[in-house]
């Protein structure tokens, strides 16, 4: 951990993204490189940032202070930072109903880097992302298959236990 974490800061890209891939690799054992990966969310190079967010997808992503440093760029509009965000939320699980709203945006903006991750973030959620419904129905019903099939996940996810509920 102490070698991956000299080696975030290295000016080589490839010797960082070893770096970055080791605390993946380590997982919530890489907690203690939380402050440091919170400091490259700051960075003005923008892979580094994206990186450093897409790590707490492995490190964790419920902590507070975790959570808002994530949160915060959702709102920007770069899709580089945007792409490590929803990497993070959706490998990490995300439990935080806050993230609901900003993926139905960024879903609806159709980049397709970040459209996979925003559906399938919607699909945790289940009946609590009802108001995605109809988005999510544009894109199962749309022509790209890769979008369908992530939709028809999020939607069997919200839809289907929104009805199964209302009938109980």
């Amino acid at each position: 951990l102490a070698a991956s974490l000299s080696l975030l800061h290295h000016p080589v890209s490839g010797v960082r993204e070893d770096a970055f891939n080791r605390l993946e690799e380590l997982g919530p054992a890489a907690a203690p490189a939380i402050p440091q990966l919170l400091e490259l969310l700051q960075s003005p190079n923008q892979h580094i940032r994206s990186r450093a967010a897409g790590v707490f997808g492995y490190v964790g992503v419920e902590k507070e202070e975790v959570f808002e440093a994530l949160f915060r760029p959702l709102s920007e509009e770069d899709s580089g930072i945007q792409y490590g965000v929803l990497r993070a939320l959706d490998f990490g699980e995300t439990k935080n109903p806050r993230v609901i709203e900003p993926m139905i945006r960024l879903a609806s903006q159709g980049n397709p880097r970040l459209v996979m991750h925003a559906l399938r973030i919607l699909g945790q959620f289940g009946p609590a992302a009802s108001n995605a419904v109809p988005l999510l129905q544009q894109f199962f019903a749309g022509t790209t298959n890769q979008f369908r099939s992530v939709a028809a996940y999020a939607l069997g996810k919200t839809a289907l236990n929104i009805r199964f509920t209302q009938t109980q």
